[in-house]
């Protein structure tokens, strides 16, 4: 047992001196459990919140008005209404994380039976908003057309 400590405690001095003499890893490691750890407790968010929605509604359907009321605060900023030009310019300079194009006919689609997609454009700046927003939009959007449309679960 005494032998087995020894080796232990000097396999442990050689581990720690070539550590010490490693100032890359030293430097990656104070950061990893100091100024990281500051960093995501003071600033870097990593939830959706209050992103800009723009919809594109070439449907006007009561379905593609209630898909609109639906985005809601805290994590999306109450949606407004934009044609394709405006929100090309809109994404461009930031001022839409997300944009939602409605096709023509689409409630009427869905009634029929047909799957009409809905286009999402994002905004991927902040990446781990907009993947999340992203996922946040479908599931919304996926609930609220079950719900409007009575059908069964759309995800199955």
């Amino acid at each position: 047992m005494l032998r087995w400590v020894m080796n232990v405690g000097l396999l442990c001095r050689k581990e720690f001196y070539s550590l010490m003499r490693d100032f890359v890893l030293m430097g990656l490691i104070v950061f990893s459990f100091s100024f990281a750890v500051v960093l995501v407790a003071h600033g870097v968010r990593i939830d959706v919140s209050n992103a800009t929605v723009a919809f594109i509604d070439e449907d006007h359907s009561a379905l593609s008005r209630q898909l609109r009321s639906v985005v809601l605060p805290p994590y999306f900023k109450p949606p407004t209404l934009t044609d394709r030009t405006r929100s090309k310019a809109g994404m461009d300079n930031g001022t839409y994380n997300f944009v939602i194009d409605i096709p023509p006919r689409f409630e009427a689609d869905t009634l029929a039976g047909r799957t009409p997609d809905i286009q999402e454009l994002i905004d991927a700046t902040a990446m781990t908003q907009a993947g999340l927003g992203a996922v946040y939009l479908q599931q919304i959007f996926m609930a609220e057309a079950q719900a409007q449309l009575h059908t069964p679960d759309l995800n199955a």
